[in-house]
């Protein structure tokens, strides 16, 4: 039995040598040690739905530059032809069911009518679209919506391949990059790179994704526009970690031709470049736990600031302005359904596929930021309104679906859906290892205000109800969508209590 027991440890230590070993080559790969080629950090918004992206295949058994060749990829599905539908009677893996005791066979699970339905929009009277430069809380001016609309279009041209025809009919009408552009830019610049578009092409040599979107835009003189931007990237290893980094770019026009001249890129938070992508490159202890059942998500950005109080028992953050989708309905059920654990039906845009031979590629998002408050229509019920973070793929596209009419939700309930850009945010949280409708929480948010006050701290107040602004982060939740389609799934991944991942916080009045 000692004999035993050692050799399983032997095994052990030699399996974690091996993961670690695997974790650091994206490190060494004829360049220095963090990859330098260039993230487009521009900005700009509009595309059409698109199925594609360039994606760099390699060995990672034999990590070199000179492996490196380019193929298409799928944006939101991979139909393997070869595979045909056969294989699909045969019955797929249903990746991750084993791990919760399901039956890893497809045919016990496959629903005919579901999977043939899985990809169609929901259709109902009803069903509209969110305009997004549209938006004057994210575009209050003409022109910054213009050039993020163009340069947006450019950017899918160069990721996606389904919109390169689409960017190339831009060059005589729309605003361009100037070949001889001055680009100053937190991201190294490499292969010669005089361009951020030069810069994205060449980050897709290294990165399995990327995508990048434009989310507001403001204008601050005659000729220059501030865009804000939102980078996802895959990072090559086994688990595909997403690094997802936030910025704004200052661009400067010239006069008449419609040419973009200069750009000036910055980050958001502390730390530099490096900090960010050290922070969410480091394997997450749950991203390993649940690794097969679902993909890495991308992170809600939060910036950790300073409190007055070195003592304080809560955490103080600044959310960066970002743009999220934001059911809602009343509650007319008892605390004890729980209902704010989950997301509600009428909440999401389409279904995804995730089994058998077209089964549709999905990027989650977390955490979920849920809201419980009085409504101001009928008195004595309360409202829940879940915030969620939407992926930057979904967010390249000029349009994002609203959901039509759900047949499961009570009208009563008096369900919304909408997308709203939201400003820039000043949090204080407590770390909570709970639900969001436990009977404890009164008591958090008590000791929350309390403290937050006595730190000299101002809570925000609601514009409507005039109390003070209350959330729920739920960490154990994941939003999955689909490039073209939206909100299609929500994974719920079981924590233990005593870590406390998730947190109730307040918001905080601050100069913006």
């Amino acid at each position: 039995a000692i004999a035993m027991i050692s050799w399983m440890r032997i095994r052990a230590c030699v399996s974690l040598a091996l993961l670690l070993l695997r974790a650091v080559q994206p490190f060494s790969v004829g360049r220095s040690s963090l990859p330098t080629h260039t993230i487009a950090t521009v900005a700009a918004s509009t595309s059409t739905t698109r199925t594609q992206q360039w994606r760099l295949l390699t060995s990672f058994s034999s990590r070199t530059t000179t492996s490196l060749f380019v193929a298409q990829q799928k944006a939101s599905y991979v139909p393997e032809v070869a595979k045909k539908l056969d294989d699909a009677e045969k019955g797929a893996g249903v990746e991750g069911a084993q791990y919760f005791g399901g039956n890893k066979k497809k045919e016990d699970l496959f629903d005919p009518v579901a999977e043939k339905n899985a990809d169609i929009m929901i259709s109902k009277d009803g069903t509209s679209t969110y305009q997004k430069f549209r938006d004057t809380n994210a575009f209050p001016d003409a022109l910054a919506g213009e050039v993020a609309l163009a340069v947006q279009s450019r950017l899918n041209g160069c990721l996606y391949v389904e919109e390169q025809a689409l960017a190339a009919t831009l060059d005589n009408f729309e605003y361009a990059y100037s070949p001889t552009m001055e680009w100053v830019s937190p991201f190294t610049k490499e292969n010669n790179a005089r361009t951020p578009l030069d810069g994205l092409k060449a980050s897709l040599e290294f990165y399995n994704r990327v995508d990048v979107a434009v989310t507001s835009g403001k204008q601050l003189s005659d000729n220059v526009v501030e865009l804000r931007w939102e980078i996802s990237v895959a990072w090559p290893i086994f688990w595909e970690p997403r690094i997802l980094l936030t910025g704004t770019s200052k661009l400067t026009l010239s006069d008449g031709d419609k040419q973009i001249v200069k750009q000036v890129d910055a980050l958001d938070g502390n730390g530099g470049l490096l900090g960010r992508v050290r922070d969410q490159f480091i394997p997450r202890f749950f991203d390993f736990y649940h690794i097969g059942m679902s993909p890495s998500c991308e992170l809600s950005p939060k910036f950790k600031q300073r409190s007055p109080n070195f003592f304080a028992p809560y955490s103080l953050h600044k959310v960066p302005p970002r743009l999220v989708y934001r059911p809602s309905l009343i509650n007319a059920l008892d605390r004890d359904d729980g209902v704010a654990e989950s997301l509600p039906n009428h909440g999401f845009t389409c279904a995804i596929k995730t089994v058998g031979p077209f089964r549709q590629r999905y990027v989650t998002a977390s955490p979920m930021e849920v809201q419980i408050q009085p409504d101001v229509n009928i008195q004595g019920k309360n409202r829940i309104t879940w915030t969620l973070p939407l992926t930057v793929e979904v967010q390249t596209n000029q349009q994002q679906p609203l959901p039509g009419y759900d047949e499961e939700t009570n009208p009563d309930w008096f369900p919304t859906s909408r997308y709203e850009f939201m400003s820039e945010r000043l949090v204080a949280t407590l770390p909570y290892g709970g639900l969001a409708q436990d009977e404890e929480i009164a008591d958090l948010r008590k000791r929350l205000y309390e403290a937050v006050i006595k730190d000299g701290f101002k809570p925000k107040l609601d514009e409507t109800s005039g109390r003070p602004i209350f959330f729920f982060w739920e960490q154990r939740m994941k939003m999955c969508y689909i490039s073209d389609g939206g909100l299609g799934m929500a994974i719920h991944h079981w924590r233990p209590r005593f870590v406390a991942t998730n947190a109730v916080g307040i918001e905080l009045e601050h100069d913006a």
